[in-house]
C-alpha cells in the first residue's frame, strides 16, 4: 500500500504521515470529545448525568494508575485544539465545517474539490439531469433534444456529461445528461463530486426517477445534493448575517423565534471563530439557515421530480405519486 515492507525498518510516523492516516492519539481524543458532547446535551436528570453527581467518599486511585480522572482529559484536550464546551455541544456547526472542509480539501490532499466536467455554458438557461444509473436519462435527452446519447440496458452507459439544446418560445435552453449517481456521490463516489459540482451550475435541475421506487431514490438523491450545498425548491433564508469588529453576538427579530436563541447563535458562531456579528431574523429560522447563511456557498436551485417508467406501476400507485410536489410522470 506504501511501497514498504518491515524489512525497510521505517518508522511507523512515517508510514502514517505517507499514507494519510491519523494517529491513534488523535482518534481517541476525537470520541472523547464526541462522548463529552453527548452527556452534555442530556437532560441534568439523564442516567448518564447523574454519574457526574456521584459523590467517591474514600476513593483512592490505585498505585501506577495515572493520576487524572475523565474530566481532566477533556479539559487537556480542549486546551490542545482550542475548543470550547459550546463548540462540543453544537454538532450542526461542527458537522457543517468538517463537511466544508471535506468539499474544499487542502492542496496536499488527493482527489481535489471536485471541478465538474468541462463543458462550455451556452444559451438562456442550463437544465441539468441527475439521476441514479438507468433510470432514462440519456432516452429523455434523445427525445428532447435529438442529441445522441448512448442507450444500453446496463447501468452507467454514460460516462461524461452530453450536452443538447431545446428551443422553446424563442428560448435557447440547454440540457445536460450527466451521469449516474451512486450512495455517497457527494463523498467523491463514482466520480460523483464532477457530477453535483455540474450540477451546482445550472439554473433548474429535473431529478429523473424510476416508478418502481421513486420515494426511496428521491430521499437519496435529495442527501447528496444537500451534502454539496444545493438547496432544492428552497428559498434564500431571510436573514442579515454582519461581521463586525466589536460589540459581542447581537440578535435580533421581528418574529418569535422557536428554534435559535442568543446562546444558539453564539455556539454556532463560535464554531465558525466567529466573536462579533449582527444576526438580524425575518422569520423563524432554524439552526440549519444560520448556517448556511455563515457558510456563503450554498445555491438555492429550483427542481423538477421526473417520474420515469409509469408503464410498469398501477394506476393506484400512480395516484399516489401524483401528490408529491414538483411532480412530473412520463412514460
Amino acid at each position: 500500500m506504501c511501497g514498504m515492507t518491515r524489512g525497510d525498518r521505517v518508522r511507523n510516523e512515517t508510514i502514517r504521515e505517507k499514507v494519510g492516516v491519523a494517529p491513534v492519539e488523535c482518534k481517541l481524543r476525537e470520541v472523547r470529545l464526541s462522548w463529552f458532547g453527548h452527556v452534555k446535551r442530556r437532560d441534568m436528570d439523564a442516567p448518564v448525568r447523574r454519574c457526574e453527581r456521584l459523590a467517591l467518599d474514600g476513593f483512592r486511585r490505585g498505585r501506577g494508575r495515572p493520576k487524572k480522572y475523565w474530566g481532566e482529559v477533556i479539559r487537556r484536550d480542549l486546551e490542545q485544539l482550542q475548543l470550547t464546551e459550546d463548540m462540543t455541544l453544537d454538532r450542526k456547526a461542527k458537522l457543517a465545517k468538517l463537511r466544508r472542509e471535506l468539499l474544499t480539501p487542502t492542496s496536499k490532499g488527493g482527489g481535489g474539490a471536485g471541478e465538474g466536467f468541462d463543458v462550455t455554458k451556452s444559451g438562456d438557461a442550463r437544465v441539468g439531469l441527475v439521476g441514479f444509473p438507468s433510470v432514462g436519462k440519456s432516452t429523455l435527452l434523445n427525445k428532447l433534444t435529438g442529441t445522441f446519447s448512448e442507450v444500453a440496458s446496463y447501468e452507467f452507459t454514460t460516462l461524461t456529461c452530453i450536452p443538447g439544446v431545446i428551443m422553446y418560445r424563442g428560448a435557447k435552453i440547454q440540457l445536460l445528461d450527466l451521469p449516474g449517481i451512486i450512495e455517497g456521490a457527494k463523498d467523491g463516489k463514482g466520480r460523483g463530486r464532477q457530477v453535483i459540482s455540474t450540477a451546482r451550475t445550472c439554473n433548474c435541475i429535473l431529478i429523473v426517477l424510476d416508478a418502481i421506487k421513486p420515494i426511496t431514490h428521491k430521499r437519496l438523491i435529495e442527501k447528496e445534493l444537500e451534502g454539496f450545498g444545493i438547496r432544492l425548491n428552497k428559498e434564500p433564508p431571510n436573514m442579515t448575517f454582519r461581521k463586525k469588529e466589536k460589540g459581542g453576538i447581537n440578535l435580533t427579530s421581528t418574529v418569535t423565534n422557536t428554534h435559535l436563541d442568543l446562546d444558539t447563535v453564539k455556539a454556532i458562531c463560535s464554531e465558525y471563530r466567529i466573536h462579533n456579528a449582527d444576526v438580524h431574523l425575518r422569520y423563524d429560522a432554524t439552526a440549519d439557515d444560520l448556517i448556511d447563511v455563515i457558510e456563503g456557498s450554498r445555491v438555492y436551485t429550483p427542481c423538477i421530480y421526473v417520474v420515469n417508467k409509469i408503464d410498469q406501476i398501477t394506476m393506484e400507485e400512480l395516484e399516489i405519486l401524483d401528490k408529491l410536489p414538483h411532480y412530473c410522470p412520463i412514460r
